[in-house]
């Protein structure tokens, strides 16, 4: 997950410092009962238990994670709901990744307790709110500068698809930022103010990709599956008098016998063609593997795949991907 290390860059560090409990001492410490110094305005802690100092020193920061995360639901299910009345927009899909990277957070441990009767070693984690808070709002800043840039950078930019590419560029920023604002507002008390040029990076990006024209060529099946790549992906499908560019696709599916099971190979050799210059703009091949006990079964599955995986690839290839890229499997 990309965004783990910034949050937990954004949440390690803090000054707290170990108190273990006193040799010879084994009197349970209040946090245990829920009672804690921290309060929870300016704290956000958790507590965990296990065979091992390490397993619950882990296991604390997992419940602290897990607080973070269920604010971050709670915050992002509210922000959709407000926002767009119920209809879930892509971008809102990247709190999932947040509450996903929040079972691996660094937070300091504050204090420890072995509980000799029951040799359980337990662990409270805590974390500064407003530290963790100043630390997400830099980065924050840092994004809305990275975005700025990128819209600047598409709208100087006389060529289609190298404008597509800064504005993809500028959507991916808006979700980093959208991930550290949700995480941002679960953590602080003053949440973090929408960003004013959100629906700029959304409506460019979708103004830039209906205006890249695409006609399709090839084979019979890479024809139809190119054509609804490129309507799904945003492009405009066109004859091609009136296209910009031509995607080519030869498909071929191809199946083996392995162990009792049929595997099937499909591969698309993929072809973009610029009009303009006459030249090859990109070429690469997708390939997918499905199996099944029946061929006609696995060629079906394989296809149906390809299907559904498609537009998210000829999108990343041909606006995101490095120029030596030549293969989507």
């Amino acid at each position: 997950m990309r965004w783990t290390a910034l949050i937990v860059s954004a949440i390690v560090g803090f000054g707290f410092v170990a108190c273990a409990q006193k040799s010879g001492e084994n009197v349970a410490p209040k946090w245990i009962k829920g009672v804690s110094d921290y309060p929870a305005s300016r704290y956000i802690t958790g507590i965990g238990g296990g065979a091992t100092q390490e397993i619950a020193a882990d296991n604390a920061r997992n419940d602290l994670a897990k607080t973070i995360g269920v604010s971050v639901e709670s915050s992002t299910r509210s922000q959709t709901s407000a926002a767009h009345s119920g209809k879930y927009e892509s971008a809102f899909s990247s709190a999932v990744n947040v509450r996903a990277s929040q079972t691996i957070v660094g937070a300091e441990i504050a204090d420890r307790y072995y509980d000799e009767a029951s040799q359980i070693y337990y662990a409270l984690a805590v974390l500064d709110r407003a530290k963790s808070a100043m630390r997400l709002a830099a980065q924050l800043s840092q994004k809305e500068i990275e975005i700025d840039a990128l819209l600047k950078e598409a709208n100087d930019e006389s060529d289609a698809l190298n404008k597509l590419r800064a504005l993809n560029g500028a959507k991916t920023a808006l979700d980093d930022r959208r991930e550290i604002a949700a995480v941002l507002a679960a953590i602080d008390v003053a949440p973090p103010s929408a960003y004013l040029g959100e629906s700029d990076v959304l409506t460019q990006r979708r103004a830039a990709l209906r205006s890249v024209k695409f006609s399709v060529g090839g084979d019979y099946e890479g024809k139809k599956l190119l054509a609804e790549a490129i309507g799904a992906a945003g492009f405009t499908l066109a004859d091609q008098s009136k296209s910009d560019y031509q995607a080519i696709g030869y498909f071929k599916n191809v199946v083996r016998a392995e162990n009792g099971w049929q595997w099937a190979n499909a591969i698309l050799e993929i072809e973009i063609v610029d009009y303009e210059y006459g030249a090859t703009r990109h070429s690469f091949n997708f390939e997918v593997k499905e199996s099944s006990q029946n061929a006609e079964t696995a060629k079906a599955r394989a296809l149906e795949r390809m299907r559904s995986e498609l537009p998210d690839k000829l999108m990343y290839f041909i606006v995101s991907a490095p120029a030596d890229a030549h293969s989507l499997d």
